[in-house]
C-alpha cells in the first residue's frame, strides 16, 4: 500500500510547488510549466536542470568521480536513468547543420531505430528560429577549462525563453547564420557534435553541443559506466589503404580511441562513433563515412522529416 502510495503523495507536493513556480512572475516560467503540465514530477526535474545548470552538473560530476560515495545499487539505479534518460545522438557536421537550418516546426516522435531509448527519443521543434548559445556547464565547472566556454546550441521553445531569462549572464540568441559558425568553429577544433536529448525537456531533443573528451560529462558517463550514453551517428569510418599515408591526423583528433595507425590508420569498428572529424582532417582524403546497418539508423532530418 505504501509503495502504491508514494507516487501519488509525491505527485500532489510537486503538483504543489510546481504550481507555485507557475505563478512566478517570469512568462518563461509559466509557458515551461504549461509545457510540462501534465507531468509535474519532470517539470521540477526540468526547471532545476535548466535553471541551474552549474550546480547540477557538479553533483551530476561528483557521482561520476566518487561512485564509492553511494551505495553500489544506488549508483548503477541512478547510471540507469541516465542512460534512459539523458543521452545524446552524434553528429557529422552536415547533419547539425540541417537541424540548424529547420524553419518550419516539426514533430517527429518514437525515433527508436534512431535513438535507441525507451524515453527521450523524439525530435520535437517549435519556434525553429529561436536559437540560443550558452555555456557549457560541462567546462565551466573544469578547474582549466576547454574554451572557448559558449558551444551548447539550444533550439526552439520553450527552452530558449527560459535559458535567456534564467541564465542572461550566460546565454544569448543567435541566429542561424551564427550557430552555424559555432558549429564550424568548433569543427575545426576537433570537438565533435551530439544531439541531446531528456526527460525533463519532455523526452526529447533540445540541444546541440560540441563536446570535447577531456570536459564533457557525457564522455566521462561513457567511459567511466555506460556505453550507451552517447549514441553512434549511424555511420562509421572507413580507410583507402592506398591512399593513407600513416600520418596519424585521424587518431590525434578521434576521441573516441577508435583510429590506430601502424603504418597505415585502422578503424576499430565497434568503437567508431561516425562523428567523421578524422575524414575532415585527413589531408590525403583516405578516409570517409560509410552507414553501418549494425548501428543506430543516422539522425538526419532531411530524410526523417
Amino acid at each position: 500500500m505504501k509503495k502504491r502510495a508514494f507516487p501519488f503523495i509525491s505527485g500532489l507536493v510537486a503538483g504543489y510547488i510546481g504550481a507555485r513556480f507557475y505563478s512566478n512572475r517570469k512568462p518563461s516560467t509559466k509557458e515551461f510549466a504549461k509545457f510540462h503540465l501534465k507531468n509535474p514530477l519532470q517539470f521540477l526535474h526540468g526547471y532545476v536542470y535548466f535553471r541551474w545548470r552549474e550546480q547540477y552538473m557538479r553533483i551530476v560530476n561528483r557521482g561520476l568521480d566518487e561512485p564509492a560515495s553511494v551505495p553500489r545499487s544506488l549508483y548503477e539505479a541512478c547510471g540507469n536513468y541516465l542512460t534512459e534518460t539523458h543521452h545524446s545522438k552524434v553528429l557529422p557536421i552536415e547533419q547539425a547543420r540541417r537541424i540548424i537550418k529547420i524553419e518550419k516546426e516539426i514533430m517527429l516522435t518514437n525515433l527508436e531505430q534512431v535513438i535507441p531509448f525507451e524515453r527521450a527519443r523524439d525530435l520535437i521543434i517549435k519556434n525553429p528560429d529561436r536559437i540560443v548559445v550558452a555555456d557549457c556547464m560541462c567546462r565551466a565547472i573544469k578547474e582549466n577549462p576547454c574554451r572557448p566556454l559558449d558551444v551548447c546550441i539550444t533550439v526552439g521553445e520553450p527552452f530558449c525563453s527560459f535559458i535567456l531569462e534564467h541564465r542572461p549572464e550566460s546565454a544569448r540568441l543567435i541566429s542561424r547564420d551564427e550557430a552555424i559558425f559555432i558549429l564550424e568553429r568548433e569543427h575545426e577544433r576537433g570537438r565533435f557534435h551530439t544531439a541531446w536529448f531528456k526527460d525533463a525537456a519532455g523526452d526529447r531533443f533540445y540541444s546541440i553541443c560540441n563536446c570535447c573528451s577531456c570536459c564533457c560529462l557525457g564522455m566521462k558517463a561513457y567511459n567511466l559506466f555506460d556505453k550507451r550514453v552517447i549514441t553512434s551517428s549511424g555511420y562509421v569510418a572507413e580507410v583507402d589503404e592506398g591512399i593513407c599515408e600513416g600520418c596519424a591526423s585521424c587518431s590525434e583528433v578521434c576521441s573516441f580511441g577508435a583510429m590506430s595507425v601502424d603504418d597505415k590508420a585502422q578503424v576499430d569498428r565497434e568503437i567508431c562513433m561516425g562523428c567523421g572529424l578524422c575524414s575532415d582532417k585527413c589531408e590525403h582524403g583516405a578516409i570517409t563515412l560509410h552507414l553501418d546497418p549494425s548501428k543506430p539508423k543516422p539522425l538526419d532530418v532531411s530524410k526523417l522529416i
